[in-house]
């Protein structure tokens, strides 16, 4: 399996690589920590499963230049570019948050599919509650992870 990682906090993306390794051992991971990097790896072909936090800074921060623009909803900008390039790679976002914002409104976690799949046109099969210390979103991850693989 060929997945796109895009998380920028190591510990929550290492977890995540976990889960999935333990499901697929032969998984191959292409990481990105910021929104730019994620949208250049779109450009290397498509992904059996994008895994995609929403909070994501918009580029790696590099010395001597001014600080990082933390996006709340940085996810987003991935999103549209899949739907800009008319892919439909498997989305599962994995936020932290309880609800996304979408077009300036707040949206329930339960109800976020359905939101982004009818704004962006965006094959988003999953949005999961991230909370390290829960099993809920391990097993969230794995049941929706049998349904596309």
């Amino acid at each position: 399996m060929k997945a796109l990682l895009v998380e920028d906090d190591e510990f929550k993306a290492a977890s995540v690589r976990g889960v999935v390794k333990n499901m697929r051992p032969n998984s191959q991971f292409i990481n990105a920590n910021t929104v730019h990097s994620a949208v250049s790896s779109l450009q290397s072909g498509e992904f059996d499963l994008i895994m995609l936090d929403m909070a994501l800074p918009s580029h790696q921060l590099r010395p001597g230049s001014g600080p990082t623009s933390s996006l709340l909803s940085g996810g987003l900008e991935v999103i549209m570019e899949l739907s800009y390039l008319k892919r439909f790679d498997p989305v599962i976002i994995l936020t932290q948050f309880p609800e996304l914002e979408v077009e300036g409104d707040l949206v329930a976690l339960k109800k976020a599919k359905e939101v982004l799949r009818t704004h962006y046109n965006a094959n988003v099969i999953a949005v999961i509650h991230y909370r390290h210390e829960q099993q809920e979103w391990q097993d969230s991850l794995i049941q929706e992870m049998n349904k596309i693989l």
